[in-house]
């Protein structure tokens, strides 16, 4: 993922700095967007987006954006001094409704999100600002447990901007709230199988800062 990341941010910057200052030229319909700052933000791995939008009137447009997190280990070493790893995948798709004024774009639309870990040898469940970070996850060693499965879906509001810096590079800002329904499941040494649901809910003020690519 940071190989990816880095990658695309040699691109933009290098269309950056050859890019020209016209106005007058066809708006794109698709986007790559980064969120490279997420450890320092809110303890959440980046994410890519692709955004294609739908509508466009030159001033409002609907697009659809879908994205990862792609995949996420956590390595945990409890006090005995065993070492585990969980592994945990994501998965979000929304719709992103914005208007445009001058250089600076306001946009806002709702999310669904869905993460899905597992682990061995330990017991997984999720803390309070989940919705917002696939590493918010508490695992607790427990012997008798062979292995363990926790999965989150959430529903998400999000509103931010972009400043355009040229015709097809972006940065930008965004906040969200959100509400997730999530579902825990051991399976243990002898065979019995236990799980638990509950309801988390979130407010990440700066849930990301973002780079656009548009082409």
């Amino acid at each position: 993922m940071k190989t990816l990341i880095t990658s695309l941010l040699i691109l933009i910057f290098s269309c950056l700095s050859s890019a020209q200052s016209s106005e007058n030229v066809i708006i794109p319909k698709n986007s790559i967007i980064i969120t490279p700052l997420g450890d320092l933000l809110n303890n959440s791995k980046s994410s890519i987006y692709f955004r294609r939008v739908l509508i466009d009137n030159s001033e409002k447009y609907l697009s659809l954006r879908v994205g990862t997190e792609l995949f996420n280990s956590i390595e945990k070493e409890f006090s005995s001094g065993k070492k585990e790893e969980s592994s945990s995948r994501n998965f979000k798709s929304g719709l992103e409704i914005g208007k445009r004024v001058n250089k600076m774009i306001v946009y806002f639309g709702p999310e669904i999100n869905y993460t899905a870990s597992k682990t061995n040898g330990a017991l997984l469940y999720p803390t309070g600002d989940a919705i917002f970070s696939t590493q918010s996850v508490i695992v607790e060693e427990w012997r008798s447990i062979d292995k363990a499965k926790m999965s989150v879906f959430s529903m998400i509001g999000f509103i931010g901007f972009k400043y355009k810096l040229t015709n097809s590079l972006l940065i930008g800002l965004e906040s969200a709230v959100g509400v997730g329904w999530y579902r825990a499941s051991q399976v243990y040494d002898n065979g019995l199988f236990s799980k638990r649901n509950g309801v988390i809910k979130d407010l990440s003020v700066s849930r990301f800062i973002l780079l656009e690519y548009c082409f």
